[in-house]
């Protein structure tokens, strides 16, 4: 290859460094990314399960005023 494409050789190296480190912050970018979702998950869940706790609180709260009729008498 180097020899149909000798004015590249000297250009791949620095391309390969550059890629390499262009991928690592990539990738850490990518880890603080999947950690902010993780986390927006996590509170979207505490939201949800308080909003349950109230909804359950509030129908332990209901009062029957109705008469308890009996049939069998």
């Amino acid at each position: 290859m180097w020899d149909t494409y000798p004015t590249l050789r000297p250009d791949y190296e620095i391309y390969i460094a550059n890629k390499q480190v262009k991928d690592e912050i990539d990738a850490k970018i990518e880890e603080e990314e999947e950690k902010k979702r993780i986390e927006t998950k996590i509170q979207k869940e505490k939201e949800n399960i308080t909003k349950r706790d109230k909804d359950d609180e509030s129908s332990d709260n209901v009062v029957d005023d109705s008469p308890i009729i009996n049939v069998h008498e």
